[in-house]
């Protein structure tokens, strides 16, 4: 499945594909100048992403923040405190088999924020949420019936139960949280530019 061939039309789902996770709480957080996503550093490799997935994802994650409350410290984890913000949502299953249809490869990321200020726990955190469970699940089906590869990327600072999960997919990618550069980075590793075995 990995590396992808450049130019491949990719399908990007979760919410921390459009907002990646560059670095955790307290201690653990750095000040970066920006964070390049991990759709902008696929387009920098010049693979093309869904633009209209990019819309959806948008919206959907401008209206689910202007809910949230606001946080009142820098330890402060928010409403859910492992899991990105918003969670994940739901596809139309019309929406994920018109996508499998359009592009080559579905990209399904997973984040977790991990630092300073709160232990680990089981539901949530380790094992995946419902939604995410969810996610990867309803997006395997709609890309397997084309025969279209499935890849999840794990932008977390922490380790995640994958053996329930993992024979659904065809690739699993560690990138953890990789600072203010993690999308070129992330991007670098997907296309076979950089080897990630250190």
């Amino acid at each position: 499945t990995l590396p992808l061939k450049v130019g491949s039309r990719i399908a990007a789902f979760g919410v921390t594909s459009y907002d990646l996770i560059s670095s955790g709480t307290g201690s653990g957080d750095v000040n970066e100048a920006y964070t390049v996503s991990l759709v902008d550093g696929l387009k920098a490799q010049e693979f093309t992403t869904d633009a209209d997935l990019t819309r959806i994802y948008d919206a959907y994650m401008q209206t689910e923040r202007e809910a949230l409350p606001t946080r009142t410290s820098v330890l402060d984890r928010g409403v859910r405190p492992f899991s990105p913000e918003p969670p994940e949502m739901a596809l139309d299953p019309a929406v994920l088999a018109r996508k499998a249809g359009e592009t080559d490869v579905a990209l399904v990321t997973i984040g977790r924020i991990a630092g300073e200020s709160r232990d680990r726990e089981l539901e949530g955190d380790f094992l995946l949420t419902d939604g995410e469970l969810g996610l990867i699940r309803s997006v395997a089906s709609a890309f397997h019936a084309r025969n279209r590869p499935v890849v999840v990327v794990l932008n977390v600072g922490d380790v995640v139960e994958t053996a329930s999960w993992r024979d659904l997919v065809d690739a699993i990618v560690l990138p953890w949280q990789g600072g203010q550069e993690a999308g070129n980075a992330i991007a670098d590793v997907l296309s076979g530019r950089v080897t990630p075995s250190g």
